[in-house]
């Protein structure tokens, strides 16, 4: 089974191609659509997979069952329309790579089916999500993609239209009195592979940099911390730092990090944007990257790729997140209310091996773990 299945991504995915397939009538109403077997091989899946996504089709009108027959696409017409009224989507207004990254995929999606993505930007020193998920309301919206890593408070948020958080934090979301959907990065599991790597190739002592506001708000840091005490390494505080996703505050970070612990052989940081501030301070100390020290970015960014020496990263697919999306919000939007509302999703990430955390990068370079 795929890291997507064992995270209920792929079902999702599924459904969505399914529907878009009979809502442009490249499936045509009434007609049979192939069996569960003929199915799973075209999509490379399980069966089971795959009566879970026809399951969903039919409960959001867009197949029906006949005993003995077979399955038969027909047309929602409250659901054709409502794939054409807009969709918004709020995210950070400064340079966050990550957050373009999804924004993107999910115009290039949306776009595919026809549907209108409207995109507000804001400024997290300034604007808070609340008010502005209040003005989007405004304009007739069936639903918002908030796109950010650090959430409000739920008990703030008017959720009477559907909301569905993409890449925020390591956990669920939710408080005593409400849900609210999210497909969230699986930190834990991001972490996790960048230790085993950097502890693979002999490193104990670790540093981090991190993107939280304070230390206080960074999930990074937590998982951070427990991916460590796994291994029995130790954890020091003057090691890690927490700033922006800005190169020059990642220069800045490592800088003080390096200096306060010069015993430190390697360095986990949560954006390739601060890796690349990382490898620029170490350069301007004279320490050598990776014979001297190992960094390891996040994100998967051109960046990353393009660095001297190339960063190794921890990845994810925005293309995968983005279709998954939208499979969510066509549950929780048809279904308010319902077991759609509080959907929690993970979406796996994947260890990019590059030049900047091994020695013999012909061994590693762009290795997928």
């Amino acid at each position: 089974m795929s890291k997507d299945e064992s995270r209920g991504l792929l079902y999702l995915r599924i459904t969505e191609k399914l529907k878009s397939e009979i809502v442009s009538r490249r499936i045509s109403p009434g007609e049979q659509l192939p069996g569960v077997r003929a199915l799973a091989a075209r999509f490379e899946t399980s069966g089971k997979t795959i009566s879970r996504a026809l399951d969903e089709l039919e409960v959001l009108g867009f197949i029906e069952r006949t005993q003995g027959k077979g399955i038969f696409a027909r047309l929602n017409t409250g659901a054709e329309s409502s794939v054409h009224s807009p969709l918004g989507c709020i995210c950070p207004g400064r340079d966050d790579i990550s957050a373009d990254m999804i924004v993107a995929a999910l115009e290039e999606q949306a776009g595919l089916e026809e549907s209108e993505l409207l995109i507000r930007r804001y400024d997290p020193d300034k604007e808070n999500i609340p008010d502005i998920i209040s003005g989007m309301s405004e304009h007739s919206v069936r639903g918002i993609f908030v796109v950010s890593s650090a959430l409000p408070s739920p008990d703030s948020l008017n959720i009477s239209i559907p909301l569905l958080f993409l890449g925020a934090g390591g956990r669920a979301y939710s408080s005593d009195e409400v849900e609210i959907s999210s497909i969230l990065w699986d930190l834990r599991g991001g972490m996790d592979d960048s230790i085993e790597h950097l502890a693979d190739s002999g490193h104990e002592r670790i540093g981090f940099i991190g993107t939280g506001r304070s230390e206080a708000m960074d999930p990074g840091l937590h998982h951070f911390k427990r991916a460590l005490a796994v291994r029995g390494f130790d954890y020091k505080p003057d090691r890690c730092k927490s700033c922006s996703s800005d190169g020059d505050e990642g220069f800045s970070a490592a800088g003080d990090i390096l200096k306060s612990s010069p015993d430190i052989t390697a360095l986990v940081c949560q954006h390739d944007h601060l890796a690349v501030g990382a490898m620029r301070a170490a350069a301007a100390l004279g320490i050598m990257v990776p014979e001297e020290l190992c960094i390891i970015g996040w994100g998967g960014t051109e960046l990353g790729a393009a660095a001297v020496p190339s960063i190794t990263t921890v990845a994810f697919d925005p293309e995968v997140m983005a279709s998954a999306a939208l499979g969510c919000m066509e549950r929780i939007s048809s279904r308010p209310g319902t077991s759609g509302a509080g959907l929690k999703l993970l979406q796996p990430l994947h260890l990019v091996i590059r030049e900047s955390s091994v020695s013999r990068v012909d061994e590693f370079d762009d290795k997928w773990v």
